[in-house]
């Protein structure tokens, strides 16, 4: 039985473009190379076929998140999320550098989908594969008043999505969101609130008082006041999720 499942799983990494279906293979393959010995179920064709699925997963990554529309997008983050699941739990280090050169093509490419531009970005930042300058100079080009709402919103989720805000914390960071929102018609403002709510919905509530104290230039250990100079409406959101009603 096994030669023959081994042999249409080969088959599968070298025939099936959809990346999601061949990455969620990933981590029962995985379990079988770690634990198959325990119930005298050979392992030899799941570390060769983890292999291929790795390469036919990893080496052209960065090409199937470009120019997708917002439903195929969340489906990639689903992959490149299991990607990243198996890397962080130390397998294939032989495949990590490619991989961080995957994640950072698809950072830099204009034609990525933004939601996995802000995920990649997030990474690289918390992997220290970036310093803080990379990361303020990639900011400011995703929030550079000219771009789009929808764009910058679907980036920002990204960022965010199951990731610590720590960057967003650094003065330069806070100082260019602050600039980008300023310049917003009231109803390009409406259309990023939902995503906004999504977003910081994510975050611990310290995390969310954090960037609140942070942007009112109060120390950590002050009570917030609540004031703001720009978008009353700023601290709703971030605090608890709600914002302006429609």
């Amino acid at each position: 039985l096994w030669p023959e499942l081994a042999a249409a799983l080969d088959l599968a990494c070298l025939q099936d473009h959809n990346l999601v279906l061949l990455a969620r293979m990933i981590r029962p393959l995985q379990s079988i190379f770690d634990y198959g010995s325990l119930h005298g179920t050979p392992t030899d064709f799941a570390a060769r076929t983890l292999e291929g699925l790795l390469n036919r997963i990893v080496s052209g990554f960065a090409n199937h998140c470009l120019q997708l529309n917002s439903d195929r997008a969340q489906a990639m983050m689903e992959a490149l999320l299991l990607v990243q699941h198996h890397f962080d739990r130390g397998g294939a280090v032989e495949w990590y550098p490619v991989w961080m050169g995957q994640l950072r093509s698809i950072a830099h490419h204009r034609e990525s989908h933004p939601l996995l531009r802000g995920k990649c970005w997030s990474l690289l930042a918390g992997l220290k594969e970036i310093g803080e300058g990379e990361f303020l100079e990639a900011l400011q080009r995703e929030f550079a008043p000219q771009m789009g709402v929808q764009q910058a919103a679907e980036w920002f989720e990204g960022f965010l999505h199951g990731q610590s805000p720590f960057f967003l914390l650094l003065p330069g960071a806070l100082k260019c969101l602050d600039q980008w929102l300023a310049v917003q018609e009231e109803v390009d403002f409406m259309a990023f609130l939902p995503l906004l709510r999504r977003s910081f919905a994510q975050m611990k509530e310290s995390e969310r008082k954090r960037i609140l104290q942070a942007l009112a230039g109060q120390q950590p250990n002050q009570t917030s006041a609540w004031v703001w100079m720009l978008h009353p409406e700023r601290s709703a959101i971030i605090d608890a999720g709600y914002g302006r009603q429609a």
